[in-house]
């Protein structure tokens, strides 16, 4: 396809042919009869007496030509298209409108910041592609996001109306690196071609993370849908969450939508209670946990170490699969992974701690010593304990197939399987079972806890039903509680069923038998047949007839649940009406790559930059579009991480080092950071405009004395901060506008060149010292210096949030270290 439209030929006459538009760029020379054309770029005479490729082929060649790579392309693509295309008489058609919707969705899918739409780059690269696509500027970039955001909210309520009768919702708190609030609310319903759905309705900033001004934002979002009929509230166990349930669940009696009189609307979150008992349990072995997790830190916090420890690994003829990961004290299933990675390295630890002697006495000093025999014992010993937590976890954490079936199976198979191993003849494995036991008997140990549709869902499974349930109530429970719960559930059941039947099963037995009594409409007798027999005419419910059915057979694990349901709706219509909106019940509230973790969720620090109302609109949008939650910033999955060697983690990055004079680290702290922002200033400055995230290493040697000072071990003087809590005076000399819009700990700190250093949001534009906030954590004090807008020596640089962390350990190092990635 021509890079300009066709201009046609005025002066050829009888033809209706369009010129080729080649001559956009050559001129005719007289005499015509010997059919040259003049290249309006350099100058040259070619001949076009046999067509006009040899034009074309100049125009690839011609130095002067702008278009000369454009050219080219387009030959390549023509050529590529005939090869491997048949002809075709249809060409595709530019429109400015579809391909600007794409741009839009890309943005919106990809988390892209608005300002990349005008990066110098991305545009050239977009011309490269179609010359004729004009881009949007950042400011009408968004407002297309938020029409398109308009635009899928419309289809999406019309799909919820026409789809799903009853929906049941999750929420969840999230919190952004600038410490505020956030509240999601996602339904989950299976629609009338029998597939799971699940869509976030709502990501708003709230105040705070009561429970009743969570559920006051739940019922504005659910008025706002026009969504009253709610089966199920899934939250996680905070306290605030049972008040702000209580809070719904009134009000949505009033509304009259609830089934069971909103009894067991309330479902506490299965993987967050595994995560507390797991957590719980590892207490036990806690000592032997923490020497292997400092074993693995010694070996991970220099490429020299880790490469005294691969030559260890080599000598006992381990085959290498990768570093060993570290593990994240909140997610437990990191742990675990840990733990497994590491006995696979045991013998080159071991090892290590004969031919490196500080091994041994850096781990003496901060974990206790190194590994002995029993932690690796003990180690060894738990790990398949823990893999049943850890498979069950990830099971019931799915979000793209139905979960509430599975409950009993997994909940209380994990109950189960903690009597036997609390009978352990093990030691270890007896302790920590006996107090995973106490958490779970919290939870899970007493029938009044158990929520009673979960196990309606269990019986709706066509593989167990009713008898099985029953089974295993008998099992877990003492017989009077199990009696109860049973007696409970078939009640619950039938009741459950009476409601979505619409009439009560009584007064369907009672019709039957009006009918059949009168003579008038037994025109065959048989009426009177039954009287005279003594017969009757019992009427089978669905619910009855489904439960005296054999089971399904337990051949395949990869059983379809909602395809049965789907085939066998016809026979069982008021059943698969219940069982469409009970299996959609989540009983996790958490996806499973967020399942482990007990610490929270954070927004990403690109979206922690836009104003509230954006940020939902991203967040619901990117999940409208293609089906995904907004991204949280975690650290990495161990399990990706150990496929990288330790100076692979580092991706891209320039650094410069600069010395810190002497007479500085024996002055005053206001001196040593004015020499550090300067340093700073005169790096941004090489940087010629471009935005990219900054961040720096700050150590030196020194001896700890207290909270906020401590003793240089190569200087004599003594080095001090002024002003641990909150150094102000920074702020008083700067005489510049300030706007101090938060400060972040110490979890979201990147590892870069074996050194701390922050990743920070590139959207705040910083340039001076405006506060230094100092932290303790372990054995360093962490000083956080915030930079502030409008500095002269540094007008222009853009940077976000810097952290300085002064290591108390003794260092050759007394230097900064500057990193841009």
């Amino acid at each position: 396809m021509d890079l300009l439209p066709p201009c046609i030929d005025s002066s050829s006459t009888g033809n209706s042919k369009g010129r080729s538009n080649v001559w956009e760029h050559f001129t005719k020379q007289e005499p015509y009869s010997e059919k040259k054309a003049k290249c309006n770029y350099c100058g040259d005479l070619i001949k076009y007496s046999g067509g006009t490729s040899g034009m074309r082929n100049h125009l690839m060649r011609c130095k002067e030509n702008p278009n000369r790579e454009a050219f080219k392309r387009q030959k390549l693509s023509s050529s590529t298209t005939e090869v491997s295309v048949s002809p075709s008489p249809t060409v595709s058609k530019f429109d400015q409108n579809v391909s600007r919707m794409k741009l839009v969705k890309m943005f919106v899918e990809s988390e892209l910041p608005f300002r990349f739409v005008e990066n110098k780059g991305f545009r050239d690269f977009v011309w490269s592609l179609q010359p004729r696509f004009e881009l949007p500027s950042r400011t009408t970039l968004r407002r297309e996001m938020w029409e398109l955001y308009e635009e899928e909210k419309a289809k999406l309520k019309i799909f919820l109306s026409k789809q799903c009768e009853r929906v049941c919702l999750t929420t969840d708190t999230w919190t952004s690196i600038q410490n505020l609030n956030y509240m999601s609310l996602t339904v989950h319903f299976i629609d009338k071609d029998w597939k799971l759905q699940k869509e976030i309705l709502n990501f708003s900033q709230t105040a705070g993370h009561s429970g009743e001004l969570i559920a006051k934002h739940v019922e504005a979002c659910l008025n706002n849908w026009e969504l009253k009929r709610v089966l199920s509230i899934s939250v996680d166990n905070a306290t605030a969450n049972d008040v702000g349930v209580q809070y719904l669940k009134r009000r949505m009696l009033s509304w009259n939508c609830l089934v069971l009189k909103g009894e067991y609307v309330h479902m506490r979150c299965c993987a967050h209670i595994l995560s507390l008992i797991v957590k719980d349990g590892l207490k036990e072995i806690k000592d032997s946990i923490s020497k292997i997790r400092g074993a693995v830190k010694y070996v991970k916090s220099s490429p020299a170490r880790f490469a005294r420890f691969k030559a260890c690994v080599e000598q006992e003829g381990i085959s290498y699969q990768g570093i060993v990961c570290l593990d994240v004290e909140t997610w437990w299933n990191s742990t675990y992974l840990m733990l497994e990675a590491s006995l696979k390295y045991k013998d080159a630890f071991v090892l290590l701690d004969m031919q490196d002697k500080k091994f041994g006495i850096e781990m003496a000093k901060s974990n206790g010593g190194v590994p002995l025999e029993e932690d690796w014992e003990y180690a060894r010993s738990i790990l398949p304990f823990l893999k049943i937590f850890y498979d069950s976890t990830l099971r019931i954490s799915g979000s793209s197939y139905v979960t509430s079936h599975m409950y009993m199976n997994e909940v209380f198979g994990i109950g189960k399987r903690i009597r036997q191993y609390s009978e352990s003849g093990d030691v270890s494995i007896k302790l920590m079972a006996m107090r995973m036991k106490g958490k779970y008997e919290k939870y899970w140990g007493n029938p009044n806890g158990i929520n009673i549709l979960l196990l309606i869902a269990v019986v709706l499974d066509p593989r167990s039903k009713l008898d099985f349930v029953n089974y295993f109530i008998d099992y877990l429970f003492e017989s009077s509680m199990a009696n109860e719960l049973k007696a409970k559930l078939f009640s619950s059941l039938k009741t459950l069923y009476e409601q979505y039947q619409g009439i009560e099963e009584g007064s369907q037995s009672s019709q039957q038998e009006s009918q059949l009594d009168d003579d008038d409409d037994d025109p065959h007798g048989m009426c009177f047949y039954l009287r005279a027999t003594g017969r009757r005419f019992d009427y089978i419910s669905e619910l009855d007839k489904y439960l005296r059915e054999d089971p399904e057979p337990y051949m395949s694990v990869e059983f379809d649940i909602l395809h049965w349901w789907k085939v066998n709706s016809t026979r069982f219509p008021i059943l698969a009406n219940m069982a469409r909106e009970v299996l959609a019940i989540p009983i996790s509230t958490v996806a499973s790559e967020c399942a482990f973790s007990t610490g929270g969720r954070v927004v990403s620090p690109y979206r922690s930059c836009l104003m509230p109302k954006i940020v939902e609109v991203l967040v619901c949008t990117q999940d409208w579009l293609k089906g995904t939650s907004f991204s949280i910033l975690f650290d990495e999955d161990p399990k990706e991480l150990d496929k990288f060697e330790p100076d692979e983690l580092v991706i891209d990055t320039e650094f410069d080092q600069v010395s810190i004079p002497q007479d500085l680290m024996s002055a005053t702290s206001e001196e040593l950071f004015d020499f550090i922002a300067s340093g700073l200033a005169k790096f941004v400055s090489k940087e010629d405009g471009r935005k990219r995230e900054i961040g720096f290493t700050f150590s030196f040697p020194v001896k700890q004395t207290s909270i906020d000072s401590g003793i240089l071990i190569k200087w004599t003087k003594g080095f001090a901060v002024s002003g641990t809590v909150l150094e102000t005076n920074r702020v008083e000399e700067s005489q510049s506008h300030v706007h101090i819009m938060y400060f972040m700990g110490p979890t979201y700190g990147v590892r870069a060149n074996n050194g701390c250093c922050c990743s920070f949001c590139s959207c705040l534009s910083a340039c001076m010292v405006l506060a230094i906030v100092a932290q303790k954590i372990e054995n360093t004090i962490m000083l956080v210096f915030v930079l502030a807008d409008h500095e002269p020596s540094m007008k222009g640089s853009k940077f976000g949030l810097v952290h300085i962390y002064v290591e108390l350990v003794k260092s050759e190092i007394v230097d900064i270290e500057l990193i841009c990635y």
